[in-house]
């Protein structure tokens, strides 16, 4: 056959993404993603150019097996920048934060380069979105007066995190509220339950 000049093809994956960290932004409820750029590949040979690799990133609900566990692909082609030790991207979906409790996200990256080579999955870093709307108003507050206690009732409120309720007393309404805690001495208040059941 004739030979001739040719151009050899790379066919190695880049190195996997190291040094994964997640940071959150609790009032904004975004995460921070952040990784060491990849400049060699997967045999530990300088890639050409060192900064022709790209990234993507992947948000996950568990740290399970990321090719049994549903992803979502939150960023791609985030290229690398030369001259920096480290990448990083900013998460900003709006359904980061649950309604109720907090959320615990977990996120993955993969390099390829110009070839289109993949790498391996990186390890998995977790990133805590605090839920950080308060509960609602209690609503339908009654009080009934004894000679030795007072009685409160509410209706339970429906979000499915509430942990408890606390009560306040006060000489009038323009005064200083004080937490009837269970552990105070004074009868009139042994009635009180933390975990919002209304005594009878």
């Amino acid at each position: 056959g004739i030979t001739g000049p040719h151009t050899p093809v790379d066919s190695t994956a880049p190195s996997v993404p190291m040094d994964i960290t997640t940071v959150p932004d609790n009032p904004k409820g975004w995460v921070t993603v952040r990784w060491t750029q990849v400049v060699m590949n997967s045999n530990g040979h300088w890639e050409r150019p060192d900064s022709s690799v790209k990234y993507k990133v992947f948000r996950f609900t568990g740290s399970g097996n990321p090719d049994d566990w549903p992803s979502v692909l939150v960023a791609d082609n985030i290229p690398t920048i030369k001259g920096l030790h480290a990448r990083d991207f900013i998460d900003k979906d709006p359904n980061l934060r649950s309604m109720y409790g907090n959320k615990t996200w977990w996120y993955r990256l993969k390099a390829f380069d110009i070839s289109g080579n993949t790498s391996q999955w990186s390890v998995a870093s977790s990133a805590i979105i605090k839920d950080i709307t308060p509960p609602s108003i209690p609503k339908n507050v009654n009080t009934k007066g004894y000679e030795n206690r007072i009685e409160i009732k509410w209706a339970a409120n429906p979000e499915p995190d509430m942990a408890g309720y606390r009560v306040y007393r006060s000489l009038c309404h323009l005064g200083t509220w004080v937490e009837c805690k269970p552990q105070d001495s004074c009868k009139t208040w042994q009635g009180y339950n933390p975990y919002g059941e209304k005594k009878e």
